[in-house]
């Protein structure tokens, strides 16, 4: 299942266009960096036996999860690759720019996996 589930995140991530891209400008939202249809469109291709349910099918459940947890650790490594001033023009900055391609890639997988290893105590 992990190898299943890394390569959906690496699917999501190169479909949106996050492992190719040089500049991040490509999000959707301020608080959603990938766009919902992304996740329709992705299901079609994964299962297009469910293109023919039209709207009543969600896509699989899992998926909808990983999606998720993507958007969220998207927004996390943007929120944590801004300069942090701890007082006005002090040495004691911590700079940390945006991963980008593989790396961006390992840091996502790195975070999303995580939290799917924290999955069946929270299910309980």
């Amino acid at each position: 299942m992990d190898e299943a589930d890394f390569n959906y995140v690496r699917d999501v991530l190169e479909l949106s266009g996050f492992i190719n891209n040089e500049c991040l400008g490509g999000w959707y939202s301020l608080d959603q960096p990938l766009d919902p249809s992304l996740f329709k469109e992705l299901e079609n291709c994964l299962h297009p036996e469910l293109e023919s349910y039209g709207e009543n099918v969600s896509g699989n459940c899992d998926h909808q999860l990983l999606y998720d947890l993507i958007n969220d650790t998207l927004l996390e490594i943007y929120e944590r690759s801004f300069t942090y001033f701890p007082r006005s023009f002090s040495f004691n900055c911590h700079i940390r720019s945006m991963p980008r391609g593989n790396y961006l890639l390992e840091e996502v997988w790195a975070k999303v996996s995580s939290y799917l290893i924290l999955r069946p105590e929270l299910d309980q």
